[in-house]
């Protein structure tokens, strides 16, 4: 049986996640302007702002240079990347181990090649189910 799975990015997944962290950081910034001695109104303000600023950025960084599909199959694993859709194949024999980090609401694959560099694949903008089969089949991959 051959190995084969292949995905493809959306930005909505990646819009939605960074619009309900705002939302949350802005409900999080607004309970604490309503105790008047924890947070000003141009405290308030100016810390919203910053981070609206921090999410737009990440979404903007995404559109320049983030992973946009990935196929791994019996051999290779291919990554399409940044505006340009640049192609990057790792093979098999060039990775020495495959690692899951698990962060609050994110899962990143990480690829660690002999040559002492590493691969990260952030779930960012790729729909959860299909993102938790990839991992399935890179671990079992390497």
């Amino acid at each position: 049986m051959k190995l084969r799975v292949t995905l493809n990015a959306q930005a909505r997944y990646l819009i939605a996640s960074d619009a309900i962290a705002f939302l949350l950081v802005t409900l999080v910034l607004l309970v604490l302007f309503l105790v008047p001695t924890l947070l000003s109104l141009l405290a308030f303000l100016l810390l919203s702002l910053c981070v609206g600023i921090g999410f737009g950025t990440d979404i903007a960084l995404w559109f320049r240079r983030g992973i946009r599909s990935v196929s791994l199959e019996e051999d290779t694993l291919t990554l399409c990347s940044g505006r340009g859709l640049v192609l990057r194949t790792v093979e098999r024999k060039d990775v020495a181990r495959v690692s899951v980090r698990r962060t609050i609401g994110r899962r990143s694959a990480i690829v660690h090649m002999r040559d002492g560099k590493r691969l990260r694949v952030p779930e960012d903008a790729f729909p959860p189910e299909a993102f938790a089969r990839f991992l399935a089949a890179l671990e079992s991959w390497r």
